[in-house]
């Protein structure tokens, strides 16, 4: 919203001018009765009110400044200059007298680059408020402390494994690893974060991954023995589903009922498990069996060229 500061009758223009004349020289007394003045001749011009405001946060009165933000912000309820200032100084003022709760509330709702000063104070608060409890075994305290620290913009990677570690104590296993693989992102060489990684994803029979991070976390306590016991079970995992789908593709090859989509099947199955093992006899046998006797079929011979092709 735009307000004009010029008209040809006594609007409070003039005042409005003078006191910005004298905020401006740090000649707050004299600014502050220009602005009343202001006010006083035009009680609707949010602009009087918002100047007002700055003078009594520059002069320390934050009382009195959050007041006029306040009705300023209800003239002109859409003009974002004043609930931005409104919010900061809000903010501070919550800060400065130790309600972090309520300050960080406040800060969430402005996006003002200004508010990372306070919001750095806060996110120090929760962080050492959360180590404390966390330290006392007091989960759930340390659980809420935590999530607000990483609010408030305190969000390193060693916070971020607190908040691992909190959610272990309270048996919750996906967040625990999720803040743990987001702590990881921001320190990938970290080897004890990786060793727990590992651990939990070898645990859940992630075996891919857990060779990823037992990798990273190599000579950090036995992360090559369980390396070694990731690599065998992911081995054993892919020959039993390279199994599972050789067996499937033999009971549709088995049925030899003429049925092109019979053939399909079977043949869909068979890729599959030489997508896991590629070199396998067996698996690649089955195939070229497949290939060659859906060509007695009609439907089949569209496949033709990809077959000869396969079999070569």
């Amino acid at each position: 919203i735009a307000f004009s500061t010029v008209s040809c009758t006594d609007d409070g223009t003039k005042s409005f001018e003078r006191a910005e004349a004298f905020r401006k020289t740090g000649e707050y007394e004299k600014a502050i009765t220009e602005y009343e003045s202001a006010i006083e001749t035009n009680p609707t011009n949010p602009e009087f009110y918002f100047g007002l405001g700055q003078v009594y946060e520059e002069h320390g009165n934050s009382s009195q400044a959050l007041k006029r933000y306040e009705q300023a912000k209800k003239l002109a309820p859409s003009e974002q200059r004043f609930t931005t200032k409104h919010l900061l100084l809000k903010g501070k003022t919550l800060t400065d007298e130790q309600k972090y709760d309520e300050a960080l509330e406040v800060l969430e709702r402005t996006d003002d680059p200004k508010a990372e000063e306070f919001l750095k104070t806060l996110g120090l608060y929760f962080k050492k408020n959360a180590e404390s409890k966390y330290a006392e075994r007091d989960f759930r305290s340390a659980e809420k402390a935590v999530l607000k620290a990483i609010k408030a913009g305190r969000n390193g990677p060693e916070t971020l494994y607190l908040a691992s570690n909190i959610y272990e104590n309270l048996n919750n296993e996906k967040k625990r690893a999720d803040f743990l693989q987001k702590a990881i992102k921001k320190a990938p060489k970290n080897k004890k974060w990786n060793y727990e990684a590992g651990s939990i994803f070898l645990s859940k029979k992630q075996y891919g991954a857990a060779i990823k991070a037992f990798q990273a976390g190599r000579d950090y306590k036995d992360s090559q023995r369980l390396l070694s016991i990731s690599q065998q079970r992911q081995k054993a995992h892919k020959l039993r589903k390279a199994n599972e789908f050789y067996l499937a593709a033999n009971e549709y090859f088995k049925k030899k009922n003429q049925n092109l989509n019979e053939w399909e099947k079977a043949l869909e199955n068979i890729e599959k498990a030489l997508a896991i093992l590629p070199k396998e006899k067996s698996y690649r046998d089955i195939k070229y069996k497949l290939q060659l006797e859906r060509l007695l079929f009609p439907e089949g011979n569209k496949h033709i060229l990809m077959s000869v092709k396969d079999m070569g």
